[in-house]
């Protein structure tokens, strides 16, 4: 038999599944598909980054200001120069998950945990969560520990260590935690990744479309203009989102679009 892990219990379990031995027929027969389902994760979160803080004394600056503890460790991989904040404000969306949302009932090491949140549509997050969510998250309940899924910074001792937002009794600390591939995480581990926001994409096919058909439209309402010499055409721009106003392109950091705005809108400009 190939597949010797397999008991008599699970086997019984698959023919369930699919329904019975009419089931498995359908299946052998590819009368039937069994397709993954696909695993959405919903926004927890949305903090901004690249708020005007830069450096490491900055965030242990404001850190402390606010009332947050930083632990040695994270306060070590902020100062590391591999730690980064954004030029630029802007916001994105994170998602709060646990090891065993992603699938692994029994915990994973760090490196499966990441390969299945990004293969799952999350991202890494960039190394500015860290600090940025421990500011922002005021309201953590107390007891949650949170690591921040990131690409894993090198202390000045060689050790690769990743942000971890935590609250004790009554205070709120920005840890850092072992960001080892190989290190293993129990399945009510909770990890945050950015959740990122869907791009809205027009094809250049259906502009060109709509261009032709405003144009022709306009010459079969007044066949003679083209005889005048004029040229009727309508340029069509098209907006999108919160973030388009009324200029409309090109839209600012970040260009994607956030899911509960989606708008759009047409411009029409006549050109005689």
């Amino acid at each position: 038999m190939k597949y010797r892990e397999l008991n008599l219990g699970q086997v019984e379990a698959i023919v369930n599944k699919l329904g019975g031995m009419k089931g498995v027929r359908r299946f052998l027969s590819d009368e039937t598909v069994v397709k993954a389902i696909e695993k959405t994760f919903p926004i927890w979160k949305t903090i901004k980054l690249g708020t005007g803080l830069k450096t490491a004394d900055d965030f242990r600056k404001a850190l402390q200001q606010s009332g947050c503890k930083i632990g040695t460790w994270g306060s070590g991989i902020l100062g590391e120069p591999a730690f980064t904040a954004s030029d630029t404000e802007t916001e994105v969306d994170l998602a709060n998950v646990s090891v065993a949302e992603l699938g692994f009932k029994e915990g994973a090491r760090r490196k499966d945990i990441y390969e299945r949140a990004i293969s799952l549509g999350l991202e890494l997050c960039p190394n500015e969560v860290g600090p940025q969510l421990r500011l922002q998250y005021k309201d953590q309940p107390s007891g949650e520990w949170l690591r921040i899924a990131m690409e894993p910074i090198s202390d000045s001792d060689g050790y690769l260590g990743i942000f971890e937002v935590e609250r004790g009794d009554d205070d709120l600390w920005l840890y850092g935690n072992d960001g080892d591939s190989d290190a293993f995480w129990h399945d009510r581990s909770r990890f945050v990744f950015v959740r990122p926001r869907k791009l809205l994409h027009f094809s250049p096919y259906l502009t060109l479309q709509l261009w032709v058909s405003w144009t022709l439209g306009n010459l079969a309402l007044n066949p003679r203009a083209e005889m005048r010499g004029f040229f009727i055409s309508d340029i069509i721009k098209t907006a999108v989102g919160e973030y388009a106003g009324d200029q409309g392109f090109p839209l600012p950091k970040p260009v994607s679009i956030h899911r509960e705005y989606l708008r759009l809108r047409f411009e029409i400009e006549r050109c005689t």
